[in-house]
């Protein structure tokens, strides 16, 4: 409960204990394109970007909403509590708009790979898990995403993990019932 995470939160701050690790997304590119080599990794962060780049992942990330179920603004719950508890919708929106692996994706696209393939240094959050499905799904294309322990594929609107990456997707889909009787 929101409660529970701002106590946990504020204990967290009081020891010194932050997310000192910073979202990383990285590409490698297959074939030599704009000022890059064939073979040339490319990293992406969450915020500041060109705008070129910002312009091209805010216009991917509208397509994926157009073309199927995915809605960035479903998604807050995937941004640090912390944040989410001072920051305003359009704020909220924003920053999950462009997180590092999505601007990945958009720089693959606006160089023509043929292969979508983004590594990132972090488990995928809930928005952006999300976002891949849906992209696989409007682009008509596979998307694998490498994290430091589990590899997606996202094809057809869907992903090799069965939605089952991270413990809070699979308790939103457990349902637990109990009886009177204590069993």
């Amino acid at each position: 409960d929101d409660a529970g995470a701002r106590a946990l939160q504020a204990r967290m701050q009081a020891r010194g204990l932050s997310n000192q690790l910073e979202p990383l997304a990285a590409v490698t590119l297959s074939a030599p394109s704009a000022g890059a080599t064939a073979g040339a990794r490319l990293e992406y962060s969450n915020g500041g970007e060109p705008a070129a780049l910002a312009a091209a992942t805010l216009a991917l990330c509208a397509a994926v909403s157009a073309k199927s179920p995915y809605r960035t603004a479903d998604n807050a719950r995937a941004l640090p509590f912390d944040f989410v508890e001072r920051a305003s919708g359009a704020q909220l929106a924003s920053s999950l708009r462009l997180h590092a692996e999505k601007k990945a994706l958009a720089s693959l696209l606006e160089r023509g790979e043929t292969e979508l393939a983004v590594r990132i240094n972090l488990k995928v959050c809930a928005d952006c898990h999300a976002f891949f499905k849906g992209a696989s799904l409007a682009l008509g294309r596979q998307i694998r995403v490498r994290e430091p322990k589990l590899l997606h594929t996202f094809e057809r609107g869907e992903c090799s993990c069965a939605d089952g990456w991270r413990w809070e997707e699979a308790a939103r889909r457990t349902t637990r019932t109990w009886d009177d009787s204590g069993g």
